[in-house]
C-alpha cells in the first residue's frame, strides 16, 4: 500500500487516535455520498418505510399466526429488495475502503522504536535442530549477536536477539551453524514507522519476526479487562458511529 503514502503520510504526524478519527470521517463521508449517488433514494425511503410498517404488523398480529406469517414473508421480500439495491454502491466503495484499511494496518499497528531502546528479533526453529543462531546486521550497533536455541512455549523452539542501532532501515541475516540459507533475512526500522514485522524463514529457521511495540490509539492506560484496543477496533467503532450520524445528517436511506 506504499502508493498511498504521498496522500496519507501526513496523518502519521498526528496522534494515532486523531489520525484514525480523521481517516474514519473521510472514508465514511465518501462512502455515504457514493451510496446516496448510486441509489434511488426515493425508492430506498419507500422500501425502508414499508419495512417499518410490516414490522408493526408482525407485532400487532401475534395472536393471528396466519396474518403474522403473511406480514413476515412480505417484510422479508421487501428487506431482500432493499439489500439488493444497497449492494451496488458497496461494489463502488469496497476497493477504496480495503486499500485505506490495508494502509492503516501497515502504519498504525506498530510504533516506531525509540533509539535508546533495545529491540528484540525472534527466530523460530524447526524441530530436530539444536545449538545457536547468529544474527548479522552490519549497520546496527550490535552488528553480530549469538543466541541459543531454547524452548519457546507453544511455538516450539527458537532464539531471541536483542539489537540496537541508529535511526534508519537496517537489513539483517540469521544463520545456523555458519550456514546462511537464502531467505533468512529481514529488515529492522529504527526511529521510523515499521512496515513489516514477520518474515518467512528457510532451512532450519521457520519464521523471523521483529517485536516492535504495538500502538494503542486510546493510550497505554486504557484497556478493557487487559485488552488494549488496536487501530482496527477503534476504526470499526468510529466508522459505525460516524456512519449512523452522517446518514441522518445527509438524509440517506
Amino acid at each position: 500500500m506504499a502508493f498511498l503514502d504521498p496522500v496519507l503520510n501526513w496523518t502519521l504526524a498526528l496522534h494515532p487516535f486523531i489520525a484514525i478519527l480523521i481517516l474514519s470521517i473521510i472514508v465514511t463521508i465518501i462512502s455515504n455520498l457514493i451510496y446516496k449517488w448510486a441509489t434511488d433514494q426515493k425508492e430506498m425511503k419507500q422500501l425502508k418505510e414499508s419495512i417499518e410498517t410490516l414490522k408493526k404488523q408482525v407485532k400487532e398480529s401475534r395472536d393471528n399466526p396466519k396474518k403474522m406469517m403473511k406480514a413476515n414473508n412480505e417484510m422479508m421480500q421487501v428487506n431482500m429488495k432493499y439489500m439488493t439495491r444497497s449492494l451496488k454502491p458497496m461494489l463502488f466503495t469496497f476497493i477504496p475502503v480495503i486499500l485505506v484499511i490495508g494502509w492503516m494496518s501497515a502504519n498504525f499497528t506498530y510504533a516506531p522504536v525509540d533509539l535508546s531502546d533495545a529491540l528484540t528479533v525472534r527466530a523460530t526453529v524447526r524441530d530436530g535442530f539444536a545449538g545457536s543462531l547468529v544474527l548479522t546486521a552490519p549497520t546496527l550497533t550490535t552488528s553480530s549477536v549469538t543466541a541459543p536455541i531454547v524452548p519457546d512455549g507453544d511455538e516450539g523452539q527458537g532464539a531471541a536477539f536483542a539489537v540496537q542501532g541508529l535511526a534508519g532501515v537496517h537489513n539483517f541475516t540469521v544463520t545456523y551453524e555458519g550456514n546462511s540459507y537464502s531467505g533468512n533475512t529481514g529488515v529492522i526500522s529504527i526511529g521510523e514507522n515499521p512496515k513489516q514485522q514477520a518474515f518467512p524463514g528457510k532451512g532450519p529457521i521457520e519464521t523471523i519476526s521483529v517485536d516492535y511495540p504495538k500502538i494503542h490509539p486510546l493510550g497505554n492506560g486504557f484497556n478493557l479487562f487487559g485488552w488494549y484496543p488496536g487501530w482496527l477496533a477503534v476504526y470499526i467503532t468510529l466508522s459505525i458511529v460516524l456512519s449512523i450520524g452522517s446518514r441522518k445528517i445527509l438524509k440517506i436511506y
